[in-house]
């Protein structure tokens, strides 16, 4: 025979078993481990891409130039947000509503605990979350139709 032929059989023998065992060896992995890696994987891709991303804005003057005016749009709407009675109030409804599924005598330990208050047992729930996240977001600015009642 020529050696060739030998060579070429022998060469995908070898890759043949590797292939095997691979696919035994990758098998065996339980689902963790896959997820595992995967999310590795992802990381260290997203970081890469992150890093081209950064030298390519880093060497372009316009995307650099688009890079700051986005920046201070961020920071110009961030800081209407912050001054914004609807979006305050809508952050407030968020954090009243996990405050309206907790019991009473967890909203009078938090109360206790957390903001230094003390809450008559004797009040209704409204009252009580109402008071907490008055005291809780310290009224910073916010227009609130409760604003007066619990002034310190």
């Amino acid at each position: 025979m020529d050696v060739k032929i030998i060579a070429g059989i022998v060469l995908t023998a070898v890759i043949a078993i590797a292939l095997f065992y691979s696919g035994i060896k990758e098998a065996m992995k339980s689902p963790d481990q896959r997820y595992k890696e995967k999310q590795e994987r992802l990381k260290k891709n997203s970081q890469n891409y992150r890093d081209a991303m950064t030298k390519i804005i880093n060497l372009h003057p316009g995307l650099r130039a688009i890079e700051k005016e986005i920046d201070a749009a961020h920071a110009r709407a961030k800081k209407r947000m912050e001054n914004d009675p609807w979006t305050q109030e809508f952050l407030l409804k968020r954090t009243a509503d996990e405050l309206f599924k907790k019991r009473k005598q967890t909203l009078i330990n938090i109360a206790k605990k957390d903001l230094g208050i003390e809450l008559d047992p004797k009040m209704t729930k409204l009252e009580m979350v109402n008071k907490i996240y008055v005291k809780y977001h310290n009224l910073k600015g916010w227009d609130w139709v409760l604003k007066k009642d619990f002034k310190k």
